[in-house]
């Protein structure tokens, strides 16, 4: 077999839980990969990794690493993506404020 290996593009929006408002600057990650995928969200609260190797579930971390600064300091989070066909669909995060 010759070419890259197959690979998939996984995109979403990070958005506060409370309000529903989209969050800035939140690092998201696709953790237990053999490459480092991680990046912020824009202003629109949306991140996307490209090239993703193919694999059955994918661990996608959210942590708020510039405190209060984008609205409020929120809860780290972590959850499994779990492959269904077409990874390309938009995931919709909601994080909680910390108290």
């Amino acid at each position: 077999m010759y070419g890259p290996p197959p690979s998939t593009t996984i995109q979403g929006k990070v958005s506060a839980k409370e309000t529903g408002e989209p969050i800035f600057g939140i690092k998201v990650s696709i953790e237990e990969t053999n490459e480092r995928f991680w990046e912020y969200t824009d202003k629109y609260g949306g991140f996307k990794f490209e090239g993703v190797p193919i694999q059955n579930d994918y661990k996608i971390k959210c942590e708020d690493v510039d405190g209060p600064f984008h609205g409020g300091l929120f809860k780290e989070k972590t959850l499994t993506l779990v492959k269904q066909g077409n990874t390309n669909n938009l995931i919709l995060i909601d994080l909680d404020l910390v108290p």
